[in-house]
């Protein structure tokens, strides 16, 4: 189960980093981080650092993506 998890960790990063997936990492990965937190401690520090990184990292990407489509409509008044 430790490789998988690894792998998971690292995929789920890559996700959460790039802008265009960093709502649906954070709607996924925040649940499967959850369930996997126990087998994550048990490995290298890395891979939960990654997790939790990359889930702070796509929160903050589509926070940003909001204000700016907030601010955006009020400008234009759409």
């Amino acid at each position: 189960q430790a490789p998988s998890v690894r792998r998971g960790a690292i995929w789920l990063f890559v996700f959460c980093v790039l802008p265009l997936t960093a709502p649906l990492g954070f709607l996924i990965g925040l649940p499967w981080y959850r369930r996997r937190r126990n087998v994550l401690a048990r490995q290298p520090t890395m891979y939960s650092a990654l997790c939790r990184l990359g889930l702070w990292i796509a929160a903050a990407q589509s926070l940003f993506a909001v204000l700016m489509f907030m601010i955006y409509s009020a400008v234009r008044g759409s």
